[in-house]
């Protein structure tokens, strides 16, 4: 059994000692899939889902340099609609960004992992380190 304690923001590992390699690393896969998606979830929340809906229209919009949407908006602001696309441009490099170092730290402790020889040292694997703040 594993629980997450949200105070501490750490996993507490309650694992029978007799558990299987397979079953240790998907289990602590499972932790780590859900540790990186805690961290989706807290850059991403604070967005309300109709404007995450948008993003994929606006990100389409500003890469032709501008489109029906942006130029609204640009509108409704009172801005150029450089300036709307510049915007959505690096809200996406900046997300795109973040998502990149989530999975490359996802991926890199579930290599790890995979590596493992038996099922205590894929218990003990220390994949805490590297994520994003």
């Amino acid at each position: 059994m594993i629980d997450y304690d949200e105070e501490s923001r750490q996993y507490v590992n309650c694992i029978a000692p007799d558990v299987s390699i397979a079953d240790a690393v998907n289990l602590v896969s499972g932790l780590i899939e859900t540790h990186a998606s805690r961290l989706r979830d807290r850059y991403i929340k604070p967005v309300s889902p109709y404007e995450a809906a948008s993003w994929p229209l606006k990100l389409a919009e500003a890469k032709a340099g501008g489109g029906p949407m942006l130029q609204a908006e640009a509108d409704a602001r009172g801005v150029d609609l450089s300036v709307i696309v510049e915007k959505v441009m690096d809200k996406a490099q900046a997300l795109a960004g973040l998502e990149a170092m989530i999975a490359g730290v996802s991926g890199k402790h579930r290599d790890a992992i995979s590596a493992k020889e038996d099922a205590q040292s894929v218990l003990d694997y220390d994949w805490s380190i590297g994520w994003p703040e």
